[in-house]
């Protein structure tokens, strides 16, 4: 809730629908669905029966919740492993982790599935912010999403168009092997960041050996390892992206594209330092 001079504006779900209130001293003045893409929460659809979302690695200090109608929220706690879905369900994820979701290689936060087909969609910063700070695009600690979709080797589980990666200002590791093995990503996120930090793409798409296209990568200040072996083994790869940074850091394209098998030209390398 967002509180000014005795006004507030709050958000809320509402039979499924995101509705936004506006309250003057403490009643409410005005009522209102908000149109367009949920992109507030993490979600998970399946296009068949038994459907299954595993939850791994649970980190002690992070604060998730999931639920199935959007209005009703349960925490994921160390005896959350496992989600069950049926066709026409969704399994919806939000959190409030101001502080950052995973903390380091030994304490990660990991979602894997099942062999169902499920599409995954929203904002991957719904897990971090709330509702109301969901603008917030500064990704708040090291290794935050590291190892997120790890694990996805075998399942069902991809990705469509409305899945966002919107943080703009990134930091250490922030997505280093967030997709490593996922055999069905066939398409990327859009990477709008310019902020980059140590490591925060390295191996990222490792062995992701059904992508074709790689993302734009628009940032033109690098940092060190930032893409190192961001595309490792991605077998089917035929397209790379522009690279326009002039001014490299150490190992900045290390290995970048090893292994990538169908890549038969290589971006231009603009840099001179």
């Amino acid at each position: 809730m967002i509180i000014r001079n005795n006004r507030q504006v709050k958000h809320i779900y509402h039979d499924g629908k995101l509705v936004k209130e506006r309250y003057r001293n403490g009643k409410l003045v005005h009522k209102e669905e908000q149109g367009g893409e949920d992109n507030y929460t993490l979600r998970f659809t399946p296009e068949g029966n038994y459907a299954y979302i595993n939850f791994n690695g649970w980190v002690s200090t992070m604060n998730v919740e999931y639920s199935k109608d959007n209005t009703h929220w349960t925490a994921i706690t160390a005896s959350t492993t496992i989600v069950s879905l049926d066709k026409g369900e969704t399994l919806y994820l939000r959190g409030d982790n101001p502080n950052g979701l995973s903390t380091s290689t030994s304490q990660y936060f990991n979602i894997y599935a099942n062999s169902a087909k499920i599409c995954m969609s929203g904002d991957i910063m719904s897990l971090i912010y709330p509702l109301e700070r969901l603008n917030t695009k500064i990704i708040p600690r090291s290794y935050c999403f590291y190892k997120l979709f790890t694990n996805n080797n075998r399942s069902g589980l991809y990705i469509n168009e409305n899945f966002k990666l919107s943080a703009e200002i990134l930091k250490d590791y922030c997505y280093a092997y967030m997709f490593m093995g996922f055999e069905r990503l066939n398409m990327t996120p859009e990477l709008p960041a310019t902020t980059l930090a140590t490591s925060c793409y390295q191996n990222m798409f490792h062995a992701c050996e059904s992508l074709t296209t790689a993302p734009q990568l628009p940032a033109t200040t690098l940092a060190s390892n930032c893409y190192r072996e961001m595309f490792y083994a991605c077998h089917s790869l035929t397209t790379a992206p522009q690279l326009p940074a002039t001014t490299l850091t150490g190992s900045c394209y290390k290995s970048m594209f090893h292994a990538c098998e169908s890549l038969t030209t290589a971006p231009q390398l603009p840099a001179t330092t």
